[in-house]
């Protein structure tokens, strides 16, 4: 699958792993990772369009260990509760913290602990606190 392809693949969840784009991407790694970088940034799109882009995208960026993706996934805990659950659904307490903390560098723990002292909404914080525990550990 060519990596065209394989980015419009998984451009949209679909509530099954497309395993095919997936293999694609992790081969053209370098160059798919600005595309996935543009799905998950929130200031390149609508919230409509960062539902549909962002969840795959994501967690390919994790796996990448992909640092830049830090900036664009932290936005994400300044949403209110309603959207973070419309955007993330259940993955914001099983697993977006340790999406977090994939692409979590050093200087970033300072911008958790400022979430973790912000945000009434419990979730919000807790992913907060925890990314910045396991960073740290």
């Amino acid at each position: 699958m060519e990596l065209t392809a394989a980015l419009q693949e998984i451009e949209d969840y679909k509530g099954y792993l497309p395993y095919e784009a997936f293999a694609a991407i992790r081969g053209n790694k370098e160059q798919a990772i600005p595309e996935l970088l543009n799905f998950v940034n929130p200031k390149r799109q609508s919230f409509g369009e960062l539902v549909k882009r962002c969840f795959y995208a994501m967690y390919l960026l994790a796996e990448f260990k992909e640092k830049k993706a830090f900036r664009h996934l932290v936005r994400y805990l300044y949403f209110s509760g309603d959207q973070i659950d419309g955007l993330l659904g259940d993955s914001l307490t099983e697993n977006f913290q340790r999406v977090l903390a994939s692409v979590a560098a050093r200087d970033n723990i300072a911008e958790l602990e400022a979430v973790v002292k912000d945000k009434s909404y419990i979730y919000l914080r807790e992913v907060a606190r925890w990314t910045r525990l396991s960073y740290c550990i």
